[in-house]
């Protein structure tokens, strides 16, 4: 998908779309992978004697426009709207007054339970925090919000799921992303660059970016690198997270990126590397780079700027061998900004 406005029309539509396949191959495994259903249960519906369940919930997709996934039990309706970039609407919300007034999805779900005397629970399954602090009653029901992440965590070894992994990673879900591309190391074999865009983008959404941030493609006779610039701004409003950190932690001048991270080859060497430049002031560079080798990463002795009069940064290419490359990537990052303890002292 181009690069799309979040706020526009389009770009909720586009996302809207996205959640009703999501849902739809969501069911379609709740219907043929027992594995798959016994996980979502347990994970996202915190049923935890899902195995000794002799009768399959019914499932049903997008029913009456109120729910974009319905599971019947016998005793129990679960209701889960699934969000993936599009904002809840008002009448979706539990912290909205329209979600318990007629048109309300809870209003909705309410007399449905009420009618089958059974029940109800609201899960949103979306990574942005809409203000539930655990499970919550509104309108007779339990309302509670679950992240992608509780259900790409311990999925099963299935080929179904395989595929559902690679579907959801495709629509934006980092997690997803993140399970699909985990244990890849890319550094000396990048003749698959669209992997290597994915890890990047992975890392990049994990961490908090937004996505208008892109993988870029610099090169020419010696020198060839693939990767993305972190800036610590977007549309003039202070990045909150890992960016603000870095950014307070190294007291980087304003107009300079607080990061770049991705893979470089030069020329004479056999392979590409994986690298990270964290930018910084000159006063705060020894600080930074002692974290970094605290944090057992290695760190260029003999480059202390981007170019020759560029800004003043720490070149990390090396150290931490074992790791995957998007947990090498994190990790380096999250060291950067003294998110971590040493190595030394237990960090892995």
């Amino acid at each position: 998908m181009r690069d799309l406005d979040p706020q526009s029309e389009e770009y909720q539509r586009v996302q809207e779309e996205r959640e009703r396949f999501a849902a739809a191959a969501i069911a379609f495994c709740l219907e043929y992978d027992i594995d798959f259903l016994r996980h979502f249960l347990r994970r996202l519906c915190n049923e935890r004697d899902s195995r000794r369940r002799t009768t399959p919930p019914q499932v049903e997709v997008e029913p009456r426009r109120w729910a974009d996934l319905l599971l019947k039990t016998k005793n129990t309706i679960y209701a889960i709207e699934m969000k993936i970039g599009a904002p809840l609407r008002k009448h979706q919300n539990p912290k909205s007054n329209a979600f318990s007034k007629p048109g309300g999805y809870g209003d909705f779900l309410s007399k449905q339970c009420q009618q089958g005397k059974c029940r109800g629970r609201y899960i949103i399954l979306s990574d942005k925090p809409i203000g539930l602090h655990g499970k919550e009653r509104v309108c007779g029901l339990e309302v509670e919000q679950r992240k992608w992440e509780g259900l790409a965590n311990g999925l099963p070894s299935t080929r179904l799921i395989t595929d559902l992994t690679k579907l959801l990673s495709s629509f934006g879900i980092w997690e997803f992303t993140f399970k699909e591309m985990k244990n890849k190391k890319l550094s000396g074999k990048l003749d698959d660059v669209g992997n290597a865009i994915a890890i990047l983008e992975s890392v990049r959404d994990s961490l908090g970016w937004p996505k208008s941030l892109p993988v870029t493609v610099s090169r020419d006779q010696q020198h060839w690198e693939l990767g993305i610039y972190l800036t610590a701004y977007r549309r003039k409003k202070l990045v909150r997270g890992l960016a603000e950190r870095l950014k307070r932690a190294n007291k980087v001048p304003e107009g300079t990126n607080v990061a770049w991270f991705g893979y470089v080859a030069e020329a004479g060497r056999a392979a590409e590397q994986r690298c990270v430049y964290i930018y910084c002031s000159q006063p705060s560079r020894k600080d930074l780079v002692t974290r970094l080798r605290g944090a057992d990463f290695v760190v260029d002795p003999e480059r202390e700027r981007d170019g020759e009069a560029g800004p003043y940064c720490a070149i990390l290419q090396g150290g931490r061998a074992k790791l995957d490359d998007i947990n090498w990537f994190r990790k380096a990052l999250e060291a950067a900004a003294g998110d971590v303890i040493p190595y030394r002292n237990g960090w892995s």
